[in-house]
């Protein structure tokens, strides 16, 4: 499975597009989505969403929304495939115009992206998506590493060879819904294992 490149006019794209694939394609191939989730921005002066895509060794891939005046990204909606999330990714591509983006495996898409963007008053507005790949634990006051929740009940699930990645999904999202998003980590890792059967 592959997509064909696309190719858009000078006046339409100064190559923000094409490097915006181009990065996602770094981070991802190679690796199995374990969870993607939609995040509302924490600053205090302008909303602007970032997805995370939690990989299987430990990473984030975070697509943050940008907008400046007349140009902007935004991932405006995501489909999973969970029937594919144990296939490792071999590719990111796009149709329509660089609106629907796919990254996939051998099977098929793992996961769709639909994406509205427009660069503007070309070019003198910056347009793309803001992508950062972080590690999964980040400093937090005092000094202490925090594990992403996610990631957390992930490798906790992971520490089990029979768990395929697709009920590590499932059993990651029950025990968020049923625990809560203010509950420690370590409870949430112990409810996930008790789904799991651990």
């Amino acid at each position: 499975m592959k997509y064909a490149d696309e190719v858009l006019s000078d006046y339409d794209d100064d190559g923000t597009m094409p490097d915006n694939v181009a990065a996602l394609r770094e981070a991802v191939v190679g690796h199995r989505i374990v969870s993607v989730e939609t995040v509302g921005s924490d600053h205090r002066w302008y909303s602007r969403d970032k997805t995370v895509i939690t990989l299987d060794n430990g990473k984030r891939v975070e697509l943050q929304d940008t907008d400046d005046c007349c140009a902007y990204t935004e991932l405006e909606s995501f489909l999973l495939h969970p029937d594919k999330v144990d296939h490792i990714i071999t590719g990111v591509g796009t149709t329509d115009g660089f609106t629907t983006w796919h990254i996939y495996a051998d099977m098929g898409d793992v996961l769709e992206l639909s994406v509205g963007w427009s660069c503007g008053n070309p070019f003198y507005y910056g347009y793309g998506f803001d992508i950062r790949v972080t590690e999964m634990a980040d400093k937090v006051d005092g000094g202490e590493a925090k594990a992403d929740l996610p990631l957390e009940v992930s490798d906790a699930l992971q520490e089990s060879d029979n768990t395929p990645a697709s009920e590590r999904v499932a059993f990651l999202e029950e025990a968020r819904r049923l625990v809560g998003p203010d509950a420690a980590p370590h409870d949430v890792v112990e409810y996930a294992r008790f789904l799991a059967g651990e």
